[in-house]
């Protein structure tokens, strides 16, 4: 198993289950993850897998009625311009399906998936049932991943963290939505506070847990969220290093082996310094494929000229 993959759900909220909001695991089979790399969106997505498809549903009942998925270590947030309220946020099977079937984060992990799984090849005559059909391959009933369907919450954005933990010490925090100024982070009697919060949190909560069946070593990063009355939420895990976005940092500052705890913000711009803001990353998802990447709308209008069909005679 990959470092990244010792980090999916499936390995810690359990050990947490008391720091992180309400979870449900899904088990997920091999031909369901067959299913969400094959072409197309269906108007029915759910008859093909009726014993997945009771597990969502109690899990909707469980966690009232309104979850946010994460498949592995991927969640499919490039694929919230196909929803009703542009994030994640499901509220019924097929929105679980259709946010999963979109997304193609979900599509490149699930296929990477598939290309390693050594224990069986893959037959074109087999079925994407789940369950009742006769000619299905043997193997496509393994778990080969789960899903992580967490309660939604409306989270306050400015009040979510990175936490980066280098050699059992918390060395760098910063803001986890860096598309935006939040001016209250800047009033040291916060910053004070919240560092306190967050040191407590990882050396009395995340690190006090020792056993081989948590990802947690040496180094890794921690998504947080603190709420109003100051208690610390854990969202998310991830190695320390590339792929996980450093945020306001980077790799080489984080390596540093004398570096102090460091919380880096943007500044709100009446302080006279404010550094180049990151274009929200959200912004670029649903764009047509011809369209990414073209520099100035010029360039956009030229490139949509092309794709338009020719004018009727």
């Amino acid at each position: 198993m990959t470092d990244l993959e010792s980090f999916t759900p499936s390995r810690w909220v359990s050990h947490f289950r008391n720091h992180t909001p309400r979870t449900r695991l899904v088990p997920l089979s091999r031909s369901f993850l067959r299913f969400l790399v094959a072409d197309g969106i269906y108007a029915e997505m759910t008859g093909p897998f009726p014993q997945l498809t009771r597990q969502l549903e109690r899990a909707l009942l469980e966690l009232n009625g309104s979850v946010q998925p994460k498949l592995g270590t991927v969640c499919p947030m490039d694929a919230t311009w196909i929803m009703p309220k542009r994030n994640t946020e499901c509220t019924t099977v097929e929105e679980i399906m259709m946010l999963l079937k979109a997304s193609d984060r979900i599509a490149d992990y699930v296929q990477n998936l598939l290309d390693t799984d050594t224990m069986s090849e893959p037959h074109a005559s087999s079925s994407v049932s789940d369950e009742g059909d006769a000619s299905r391959d043997e193997d496509d009933d393994r778990v080969l991943t789960t899903l992580a369907l967490r309660q939604w919450s409306h989270l306050t954005p400015s009040m979510e963290f990175r936490c980066f933990v280098r050699s059992r010490r918390l060395c760098g925090i910063s803001q986890r939505h860096i598309e935006s100024s939040y001016p209250h982070l800047s009033a040291d009697s916060f910053q004070t506070d919240l560092i306190g919060s967050l040191e407590n949190f990882v050396h009395h909560v995340l690190l006090k847990r020792r056993d081989t069946e948590t990802p947690l070593d040496a180094s890794f990063t921690a998504d947080v969220y603190v709420d109003r009355d100051q208690e610390v939420w854990l969202l998310d895990l991830a190695p320390f290093g590339p792929p996980t976005d450093p945020l306001l940092f980077t790799w080489s500052d984080l390596s540093l082996s004398d570096q102090d705890l460091e919380f880096r913000h943007i500044p709100s711009p009446t302080s006279g310094f404010l550094p180049p803001i990151r274009p929200c990353q959200a912004s670029s998802y649903g764009v047509p494929f011809e369209l990414q990447g073209q520099a100035g709308l010029d360039a956009v209008i030229e490139a949509a000229r092309k794709l338009a069909p020719p004018p009727s005679p």
